[in-house]
C-alpha cells in the first residue's frame, strides 16, 4: 500500500491532495499496530474481545471503514496506471511463449542425447573390456620380465661368487692370506693378482646385488608369491652379507699394505653396494680408536710396571734386581710407583712408551691419508662420481660448498673444527685441494680431518683421566710436559712430511687447525704444569714478602747504618732464588717457542704481578715512613721500604735484560708485568719523596712573602726560601736516603730506567715545575729579577747535585728547559714577550710533525726560543706579572693568594687557565675609562698573547 500511495502522489503531482489511508492508520492508535512488522493478529483479536462487546463492535466498524478506504485507494491507483499495467502484462505473455519454445528445445536435445548414448555405449563397453585385458597382459609380461631378469641376475651373482670363492680358496692355500715365512716375492705377487681378481669379481657381484635391490624397489610387491623368487631371497641376503664381509677384508688388507689398487677395488665394491660412506666412516673410526688405545696402553700403570720390572738379566744391575725383588714383595714402593732410586729409569721407559704410542698414531693417520688419497682419485666407471664426493656429500650430484652445514656429514663424521674457531691460530679458512677443483674442495670433514679430531679428543680424555688419578704417570707427564709438547709437535710434523705427495692433499691441514687440535691433547697436563710453574715461582715471592722476612730486612737496615745494602741478607737470597727459578723454567722450554710464551704469561708474569700486589701490601705507609724534615735521619720504616723497593729493582733489572732476546708474545707479557712491578717500586720510593716534595712546595710558596718589586740586589747567598728548598734537597742526599737505592750512573742515561731513578727524575721535574708556576706570578723589579735568576741557578745546581742529573732530565721532560727559559724571560719587556709569543705562534701555524718540529725549534730565536720552552700558561701569567699594577691579575680577581693560585694551576688544564685570563681581561675592559693608557696598552698586549697561545680561547 505504501508503494501504491507513493506512485499515486508522483503520478498526479498537481492533483488535489487526498488523504492517504496508510497515514490515517498510522495516526490511529487502534490501527497503528497493523503496520508493524511483528503484528500478531491473534493477540489483537484477543485484546479486542477482552474489552467487551461494545469495543468489539467499534473495532469491527473501524476495520470495515479502513478496508473500504484501502480498496478505494487501490482501485484509484490501478486506474491511474492502467496503461503501464497493460504493457507489463504483454511482456509476460511474450516471456511465456519464449519459455515454451526453450522447453521444447530442451526436450528435443534430451531425446537426441539419449539416442547418441545408445549408439556409443556398446562400442565403449567393448573397448573397456579389451583395455582391461591388455593391461592384465602387460602386467603379466612385466612380472615375467622381472622374474626372468631376477633369474638371470641370480645366475650371474652365483657365478661371480663361485669364482670369488675359488679365488679365496687359492689365496687361503698359497696366496696372500696363507703366506708364511717361506713365501717368495713371486708368490706374493701372484697372490696379490689373485686378490685383485677376486676384488673385481666382488665388484661385479656387488653391482649385481645393487641391480637386484633396484629391481625389487621398482617392482614393489609384484614378485611376491613367486615360489622360486622367494626361495632365492634368503640366499641373496646371505650373498649380500658375504660380499660385504669380503669387501671389508679386502679394504683392510689394502689399507694395511698401502696398496692403492686393492683399496680402490674394495671401495668400488662398497660403492656398488651403496655403502661407501658407512664403510669409510667405520674404517676411520677404527683407525682413530687404534691410535687412542695405543696412548691408553702406554699410560697403563700395570703395563708400565710389567715392562719396567722385566729387565733382561744381561743388562740388569744388582741394584735394579734388588729393587725388583723388594717391589715383588710389596716392600719399599707403592703399587704403580717405582722403587726408590728407579724413578729416572721408569720415567724414561714411560716416555719411550708414549713416543711409541704416538708413532702408532702417526701410522694410523697415514693409513687414513692413504684411504683419503684413493677416495680423491677413484671415480665410478659408469657415473664418473668421485668417491670422496660420495663420502662427503652423500652423492655425486650433491656438490655443495664446504662452508655449508651438512647434517649427514656432521652425523657421520662430526664437526672437526673443535675449539679451533675461537683460537687466533685458526682464523684462516680451510685450504682447498691442491688441484683447485670444486670437487670436495674446502670441506672440513675429510677422513684425515675426522681422524685428527677423533684421535685428539680421545687422547685428550686419556690424558685427562691419567692426570686426574694419582700415579707415577701423572708425575712423569707433569715434570716432562715440554717433552710431551715435543712429541705432539713431532707427530704433526711427521704427518705433514710423510703425506707430502704431489696432487694429493696432506694428512694435516696447513692452516693450523690440525696443529691446534693435536697440541690441545696436552691441555690437561698443561694446566697442571703451568700451575706448578706458578707455584714454584710464587714460593720465593711469598718468602721474600713474608712478615718474618720483612722484619729481618728492617732489622738489617737499622743495624747497617747509612751504607747498609738494601738487598743483602734474607731478602737478597729470596730474590736470587726467584731469578734462578725463572731461569730454570725458561731453560726447560727454551726449545719450544710456544711454551716460552705460555710459561711467561701464566708463570713468570703472574708471579711478577703477585710480587707487585704483595709488595703493595707490605709497604709501610705509616707516619714514620712518610715523615720528612731537614735534620731528621732516615727512619727504620723508610729504610725497610727502600730495601723492599731495591729488591724489586733487582728483579726488574735482571729480567729486563732478557726482554730483547724474546719473541713478541713472551716479550709483551714480560714487559707488561715488569711495568706493573716498576710502578709499585716507584710508588714505594715516592712514599717518602712525596713528603719531601710537599716540604719544598711549602718553601716555594714562601717566595710570595718577599719584596720582589724593590728590595736590595742579590747577595752572596740565595733568597731565604730558595736556601731552605736547597737545604731540603741536600738533606735527601746527606741523610743517606738515596744511598739506600742502587746508585745512578752519571755516564749512562739508561740508569733512569730503574724505578728509584724514575722517582728521582719525577721529583726533579716536579721541583722545577712548581718553582716555575710560583715564579711566573711574581711582579719583579730590577733587583728582584737578579735575585730570581740567582735563585734559579742555585735550585738547578742543587737538583743536579743531590737529586738527578739535569742533562738526562732535559731529554726526558721540558721542566728543566722551562726553568732555564724563565730565568731569561723575566728580563724581557712585555712587548718583547708578546712578540716572541707571536713569532713562535707563526711557526706553529705550519703544523707540528716529527719532520718539521726540530726545524721549527731551530728557527726559533730570541724571545721566540724562550716562549718555545715555557709552558703556555706560564707565559700567559708572566705577561700579567709584567703589566702595570693597575691591570688586575687572574688570582687577584679570584681573591686568591699567588701561592694558592699556583696550586690551582697545578690541578687545572691550560684551557681553564686561559678561560680565567679571558674573564679577567673582559672585566678590565668593562672599566677601561678608569685606567691609564699604559694599562690599556698592556691589557691589549696580554690579550694578543693569550689569543696566540690559546687560539680556541
Amino acid at each position: 500500500f505504501t508503494h501504491f500511495g507513493q506512485a499515486r502522489r508522483m503520478a498526479t503531482p498537481n492533483a488535489t491532495p487526498r488523504v492517504d489511508p496508510l497515514l490515517a492508520m498510522r495516526g490511529d492508535p487502534k490501527l497503528a499496530p497493523f503496520l508493524l512488522d511483528d503484528f500478531d493478529g491473534t493477540a489483537f483479536a484477543s485484546a479486542v474481545l477482552a474489552s467487551g462487546s461494545d469495543a468489539t463492535k467499534d473495532a469491527k466498524k473501524s476495520l470495515d471503514l479502513t478496508i473500504a478506504s484501502l480498496d478505494a485507494a487501490l482501485g484509484l491507483t490501478v486506474r491511474e496506471h492502467h496503461d503501464v499495467l497493460l504493457h507489463q502484462l504483454g511482456g509476460i505473455d511474450e516471456a511465456d511463449r519464449v519459455l515454451q519454445i526453450v522447453t521444447g528445445g530442451v526436450s528435443s536435445l534430451r531425446q537426441t542425447m539419449g539416442r547418441v548414448k545408445d549408439e556409443l555405449g556398446e562400442p565403449h563397453d567393448a573397448v573397456s573390456g579389451k583395455t582391461l585385458t591388455l593391461e592384465n597382459l602387460t602386467k603379466t609380461v612385466d612380472v615375467l620380465r622381472r622374474a626372468v631378469r631376477h633369474s638371470k641376475l641370480n645366475t650371474k651373482l652365483k657365478a661371480s661368487l663361485m669364482i670369488g670363492e675359488s679365488v679365496d680358496d687359492h689365496a687361503a692355500t698359497g696366496g696372500l692370506g696363507g703366506a708364511d715365512e717361506g713365501t717368495t716375492t713371486d708368490d706374493r705377487d701372484r697372490a696379490r693378482r689373485v686378490s685383485n681378481a677376486a676384488a673385481g669379481d666382488l665388484a661385479r657381484a656387488a653391482k649385481t646385488l645393487c641391480d637386484l635391490e633396484l629391481l625389487k624397489s621398482e617392482g614393489g610387491d609384484e614378485l611376491v608369491g613367486i615360489e622360486w623368487v622367494e626361495k632365492d631371497a634368503k640366499w641373496v641376503t646371505e650373498a649380500h652379507r658375504e660380499t660385504r664381509r669380503r669387501a671389508g677384508v679386502a679394504l683392510d688388507n689394502g689399507i694395511q699394505s698401502a696398496s692403492q689398487a686393492e683399496v680402490g677395488a674394495a671401495l668400488q665394491v662398497f660403492h656398488n653396494l651403496n655403502e661407501l660412506r658407512s664403510a669409510v666412516t667405520a674404517r676411520v673410526v677404527s683407525l682413530a680408536q687404534n691410535a687412542i688405545d695405543s696412548v691408553r696402553d702406554a699410560l697403563d700403570p700395570k703395563a708400565l710396571s710389567r715392562e719396567a720390572g722385566s729387565s733382561s738379566p744381561e743388562t740388569e744391575t744388582e741394584t735394579s734386581r734388588s729393587s725388583a725383588k723388594y717391589q715383588s714383595k710389596g716392600l719399599g714402593s707403592r703399587p704403580g710407583f717405582p722403587p726408590a732410586g728407579e724413578e729416572t729409569r721408569w720415567a724414561e721407559i714411560l716416555w719411550q712408551r708414549v713416543e711409541r704410542a704416538f708413532d702408532v698414531a702417526r701410522v694410523e693417520g697415514l693409513k687414513t691419508w692413504h684411504l683419503q688419497r684413493v677416495l680423491a682419485k677413484k671415480r665410478d666407471p659408469i657415473t664418473h662420481v668421485l668417491f670422496l664426493d660420495e663420502v662427503l656429500f652423500g652423492g655425486g650430484n650433491d656438490k655443495t660448498t664446504g662452508d655449508e652445514d651438512d647434517s649427514d656429514v656432521h652425523g657421520a663424521f662430526g664437526d672437526t673444527r673443535g675449539d679451533a674457531d675461537d683460537d687466533d691460530a685458526n682464523g684462516d679458512e680451510i685450504q682447498k685441494y691442491v688441484d683447485g677443483s670444486r670437487t670436495s674442495a674446502g670441506v672440513k670433514n675429510t677422513p684425515c680431518a675426522v681422524f685428527i679430531s677423533l684421535f685428539s679428543k680421545g687422547a685428550f680424555e686419556v690424558l685427562a683421566r691419567s692426570n686426574a688419578s694419582a700415579g707415577f704417570a701423572k708425575d712423569a707427564l707433569l715434570s716432562g710436559y715440554p717433552r710431551l709438547v715435543y712429541v705432539l709437535e713431532t707427530l704433526h710434523l711427521k704427518l705433514l712430511r710423510d703425506s707430502d705427495a704431489k696432487g694429493a692433499q696432506s694428512a694435516v691441514r696447513k692452516n693450523g687447525v690440525d696443529a691446534f687440535l693435536i697440541n690441545k691433547i696436552a691441555d690437561p697436563v698443561a694446566q697442571a704444569y703451568h700451575a706448578r710453574v706458578f707455584s714454584c715461582l710464587a714460593e720465593p715471592v711469598d718468602s721474600l714478602l713474608s712478615p718474618n722476612t720483612l722484619q729481618q730486612i728492617a732489622n738489617s737496615v737499622v743495624s747497617g747504618g747509612v751504607s747498609g745494602s738494601a738487598g743483602a741478607g734474607r731478602g737478597g737470597e729470596d730474590v736470587r732464588r726467584f731469578l734462578s727459578r725463572v731461569r730454570q723454567e725458561l731453560d726447560a722450554v727454551a726449545l719450544r717457542p710456544g711454551l716460552v710464551a705460555e710459561v711467561m704469561r701464566t708463570g713468570v708474569a703472574k708471579a711478577l704481578v703477585l710480587m707487585s700486589k704483595r709488595a703493595e701490601t707490605a709497604t709501610n705507609t705509616s707516619h714514620e715512613a712518610r715523615y720528612f724534615a731537614v735534620g731528621t735521619p732516615v727512619s727504620s720504616a723508610q729504610r725497610a721500604n727502600a730495601a723492599l723497593a731495591s729488591s724489586l729493582e733487582e728483579v726488574i733489572k735482571n729480567l729486563g735484560k732478557i726482554v730483547p732476546h724474546l719473541t713478541s708474545a713472551p716479550s709483551e707479557a714480560l714487559q707488561g708485568a715488569l711495568a706493573t712491578l716498576r710502578e709499585t717500586a716507584r710508588d714505594i720510593v715516592n712514599t717518602t719523596l712525596a713528603s719531601a716534595l710537599a716540604k719544598i712546595n711549602a718553601h716555594f710558596a714562601a717566595m710570595h712573602d718577599e719584596d720582589w718589586s724593590g728590595g736590595p740586589p742579590p747577595g752572596q747567598d740565595a733568597s731565604p726560601y730558595a736556601a731552605r728548598a736547597v737545604e731540603a734537597l741536600g738533606w735527601l742526599d746527606e741523610s743517606g736516603f738515596f744511598a739506600l737505592f742502587p746508585p745512578l750512573d752519571s755516564g749512562d742515561a739508561t740508569s733512569a730506567l730503574s724505578p728509584s731513578g724514575d722517582a728521582r727524575a719525577d721529583l726533579a721535574t716536579e721541583v722545577f715545575s712548581s718553582f716555575t708556576r710560583n715564579a711566573c706570578l711574581l711582579r719583579l723589579g730590577e733587583n728582584g729579577k737578579l735575585r730570581l735568576a740567582k735563585d734559579t741557578a742555585e735550585l738547578e745546581r742543587a737538583v743536579d747535585q743531590f737529586v738527578f742529573p739535569t742533562k738526562y732530565l732535559a731529554s726526558a721532560s721540558g721542566a728543566h728547559a722551562s726553568i732555564r727559559a724563565l730565568r731569561a724571560a723575566v728580563f724581557l719587556s712585555l712587548d718583547e714577550l708578546v712578540e716572541g709569543a707571536e713569532a713562535w705562534g707563526r711557526l706553529g701555524d705550519e703544523g707540528t710533525t716529527k719532520e718539521n718540529d726540530a726545524e721549527k725549534r731551530k728557527d726559533a730565536t730570541g724571545a721566540a726560543s724562550l716562549v718555545r720552552d715555557l709552558p703556555k700558561q706560564v707565559t700567559l701569567m708572566l705577561a700579567f706579572s709584567m703589566a702595570p699594577n693597575s691591570v688586575q691579575t687572574p688570582w687577584q680577581r679570584a681573591g686568591l693568594t699567588p701561592s694558592l693560585y699556583a696550586t690551582w694551576m697545578n690541578t687545572h688544564a691550560g684551557t681553564d687557565i686561559a678561560a680565567a685570563a679571558t674573564e679577567t681581561l673582559d672585566a678590565f675592559d668593562s672599566k677601561r675609562s678608569d685606567v691609564g693608557a699604559e694599562a690599556k696598552r698592556a691589557a691589549s698586549l696580554i690579550r694578543a698573547a693569550k689569543k696566540t697561545l690559546f687560539p680556541s680561547r
